[in-house]
Order: structure tokens, then sequence, then C-alpha cells
């Protein structure tokens, strides 16, 4: 068996080159949807992908703001796209800047913030000022707040 290195370069190499051909492949679907009003394999494709690693909301992201076709679903619950029935509302397929931008370069990942502790008790604090009314607090619950914030502190203390 290859040594995880080699299986880590292998890997990065062949993500990098399916991403190149997925990018191909759907330029070339949003070409053939334009030519033919066909889009029944772009639809099985994204279909498809579902059930992999592949970021699919951004592909549907892409292929909207490149072509005039909206995601839909049929009766069965399965992906389809549509176009306006107006021709005029219609979107045009712009296949020049679709081949110079991957859906995930147009789309970027959330980036999570970090938890600010202090700016969250702030904010109970100044709700709890402005509160009319406060229920009351059964004693073991905040005995069970207190052990969790303690369970805590080791972690707070390391960052």
């Amino acid at each position: 068996m290859a040594s995880l290195k080699t299986r880590v370069t292998n890997t990065i190499r062949n993500t990098n080159n399916a991403s190149k051909n997925l990018h191909v492949l759907l330029v070339d679907l949003l070409e053939h949807a334009r030519d033919h009003g066909d889009h029944t394999e772009l639809a099985r494709l994204l279909t498809g992908l579902r059930t992999t690693a592949t970021r699919v909301e951004s592909i549907l992201f892409w292929v909207e703001a490149f072509s005039p076709l909206n995601r839909g679903t049929n009766q069965d619950g399965k992906l389809k796209f549509t176009m306006p029935k107006n021709p005029d509302k219609r979107r045009q397929y712009m296949l020049d800047d679709a081949k110079k931008i991957a859906p995930w370069e147009l789309t970027k990942e959330p980036v999570q913030k970090p938890f600010d502790l202090m700016k969250a008790h702030e904010n109970m604090l100044k709700k709890y000022g402005n509160a009319d009314e406060v229920v009351s607090v059964d004693p073991q619950d905040i005995d069970a707040m207190i052990a969790n914030l303690n369970a805590l502190k080791p972690a707070l203390r390391k960052s």
C-alpha cells in the first residue's frame, strides 16, 4: 500500500483534475442547453452529484448566474430546470464568463466566526435588564449552567 504522503498527493492531483473536468462538462452542458433547449443531462448530473462531496448548491447558483435556467422540481421531487415563458424576461447564456469562472470560485464557503462569550454575556445582561418580567429559574437549572461553564473553563483558558 502506498504511503500516506503519496496517497494525499494523488488525491489532491486527482481532485484538481476532476474539478477541471467537471467545470468543462458543466460549460458543455450549458452550451448544449442553449443550442438544443435540452437540460436533462445537466439535471441528471447534479442529481447524481448530490450524494458526493461536490458543492451542488454552488453549481446551481453558477448555472443560474450564467444562463436563463432556473432550478425547480418536477412532480416526483426531482431536480429540473425551467426558463421564463416570456423571452423578454430570460437572462442570456454567458458561456464566455462561465468558462472563466468555475462554480466553486463564484461562491465561497461561509467563514465560521468565533463565539464571543463576553459579548453573549453582555447581550444576555441587556436583555435581562430590559425585560418586563423574568421567568423563574429552577435552582437545578442554575446548577447545571454553572457546571457547564466550569467544564468549559479549561478550553477557554487555552484560547
